[in-house]
């Protein structure tokens, strides 16, 4: 059932890639990390591997923003069925694709 809903509400914010890339995230999470926390660390080999190129930075960003109470983990759950992923994973798909044109350009 969650699935399901996380499917809708994804449908209408989210590209056909987007849903891709969320899917992977999620994969690679889940064969990561444990059943209940992401840890930074954890965090940061899933997104190097659904987002080439993606800083460290970056990574610690996004991950901050979700620990709220700054233990240094965050809820498994939590961060899939946050309304914010499809944004996060549109404007890091978006940057990588910025990027590969500028390296088009650079080319011609």
């Amino acid at each position: 059932l969650y699935q399901l809903k996380l499917r809708l509400y994804l449908h209408g914010m989210a590209t056909q890639t987007d849903h891709e890339l969320i899917t992977k995230l999620r994969a690679e999470l889940s064969n990561i990390a444990d059943e209940e926390t992401i840890t930074l660390n954890e965090f940061r080999q899933a997104f190097h591997s659904v987002f080439a190129g993606i800083s460290a930075e970056k990574v610690k960003q996004i991950f901050m923003s979700f620990d709220e109470d700054g233990d240094g983990v965050i809820n498994y759950f939590t961060f899939l069925k946050s309304p914010r992923l499809p944004a996060i994973v549109t404007s890091l798909d978006s940057n990588n694709n910025n990027d590969n044109d500028d390296d088009d350009a650079d080319n011609d």
